[in-house]
């Protein structure tokens, strides 16, 4: 009897696959859902497969040199042609395109960054163009100081009824969080996206305000929102099974941020909102139906803003909330071993006045306790400057510097949403005054952020993640 010897290999470019190892990485392979709704080795949307290299080779910007027009991206406006008086072919804005015309050729006009999330392989994020329509924009890496932004077309007006989205992944699973903006009651709506796309829209509350937060655990989603009356409640996603509804709190000013702390033999999950006497409560969770509550701060602290504080956590020592003051500038307030401060402005010499919430980016994951750990804190001044503090071997001490500003000659309208990638990048997204799409990425080398960039966008197609 003789036995048939199968040999597994790896797949190449548009072959079938199950899973990213089935294909050679190394050539710039994934596996993705192409068009026929079937898993296959492709080259991701800011790339092509060149069958002279066979690897994936990145598409042309303005002037690159080229051969044919797939070579350049077309998909928002470049085409592969010889200039009057060029020598050679290059890739060139072809001015009769209709993304050339809606997107300045290159850059898509964008209204907000509503949501992003970090998943295994990429950082997906949710952005609304100026011509209000959905996009989910995937972030990879191909090396240390080379990121790609792939662009997908939500082409679902569904959405459109739910302007700010709060979103989280479970079980290859986006769930987006929303208040709906065509009814009365402001009802809170969940809306799906799985592996191919857009899914759903449902109805799991009425009678709501301000914005939800969505947060995942080990095995359910949970969302937090405030209902009309200001109290806090929650409902949890398991099994896809939406559970009832629990209250946390009453009176609330504003809208709540969370995260759980994971500690070396702990999960706690904290949510803070701003009181009805605008300042900062600490709501923690001790069981599916008790909340731990404690003020921070003095009675007398004075929080502008009704949009969520930004609070997170550091190593296993330091928990950290940030809110704008009703004089304009940047606090703090630090949790030691559990034991909460007083508030303290950041930068006590140049006392900046501010227009966003910061956003808090940590050069490790936060559970890390590494002592050349180091957080960053991103805000955006009254003059549209984006502003910089870093906390230097943040795991053990705190220390934030004084603001230094980042790229004066840009000037920004948002800046506060993250990636983190599997392979170590981490940055920052947000949009200038023009309405275009820039990033920061931590270099590596100088363990500096580098300064503002374009993020390229491509593919226009129905969204595929």
């Amino acid at each position: 009897m003789t036995s048939t010897l199968i040999i597994d290999r790896k797949r190449t470019y548009k072959e079938t696959c199950n899973d990213l190892y089935d294909c050679y990485t190394e050539y710039g392979l994934l596996c993705e859902y192409g068009w026929n709704e079937n898993k296959s080795c492709l080259c991701e949307g800011s790339h092509y497969w060149s069958t002279q290299q066979n690897k994936c080779l990145r598409k042309g910007e303005m002037n690159d040199s080229c051969d044919v027009d797939y070579q350049c991206h077309q998909e928002i406006g470049f085409v592969c042609d010889k200039p009057p008086g060029a020598l050679t072919k290059i890739c060139i804005c072809a001015a009769n395109i209709y993304w050339a015309k809606i997107s300045n050729c290159g850059q898509r006009m964008i209204q907000h960054i509503v949501d992003c999330i970090n998943e295994n392989y990429a950082t997906t994020c949710l952005i609304l163009s100026t011509d209000y329509m959905y996009h989910m924009v995937t972030i990879r890496s191909f090396s240390e100081k080379e990121l790609s932004f792939d662009w997908f077309l939500i082409d679902n007006r569904a959405l459109l009824e739910l302007p700010q989205l709060s979103c989280t992944f479970n079980n290859n699973t986006k769930y987006c969080f929303g208040l709906s903006i065509q009814d009365s009651q402001h009802s809170l709506k969940l809306a799906q996206f799985t592996r191919k796309g857009f899914h759903s829209i449902e109805n799991i509350g009425g009678n709501n305000r301000g914005i939800a937060f969505g947060l995942t655990n080990i095995n359910n989603v949970t969302v937090f929102v405030r209902n009309s009356q200001n109290t806090l409640y929650h409902r949890t996603i398991a099994d896809d099974e939406i559970l009832s509804p629990h209250d946390i709190a009453l009176s609330l000013s504003g809208d709540p941020t969370c995260y759980i702390q994971e500690l070396l033999t702990t999960r706690q999950t904290y949510c803070f909102a701003r009181n009805s006497a605008f300042s900062l409560t600490e709501y923690a969770e001790l069981s599916a139906y008790e909340w731990r509550i404690t003020q921070l701060g003095y009675a007398t602290d004075q929080i502008r803003d009704e949009i969520a504080p930004v609070c997170s956590y550091v190593g296993q020592l330091y928990r950290y909330c940030f809110a704008i003051f009703e004089n304009g500038q940047i606090y703090r307030i630090i949790s030691n071993s559990n034991i909460w401060s007083t508030w303290e402005l950041i930068d006590k010499g140049q006392q900046l006045q501010f227009i966003t919430q910061p956003v808090f980016l940590t050069s490790k994951p936060l559970n890390q306790s590494d002592p050349d750990q180091t957080c960053y804190l991103f805000a955006i001044d009254t003059n549209n400057n984006l502003q910089l503090s870093t906390n230097i071997n943040c795991a053990v001490s705190d220390n934030f510097s004084e603001w230094i500003p980042i790229s004066t000659n840009l000037k920004f309208k948002q800046f506060d949403k993250t990636f983190r990638l599997r392979d170590g990048n981490i940055g920052v997204l947000g949009i200038d005054n023009q309405n275009q799409l820039y990033y920061m990425f931590l270099d590596p080398q100088t363990n500096r952020f580098t300064s503002p960039r374009l993020a390229f966008s491509v593919k226009s197609e129905q969204f595929r993640p």
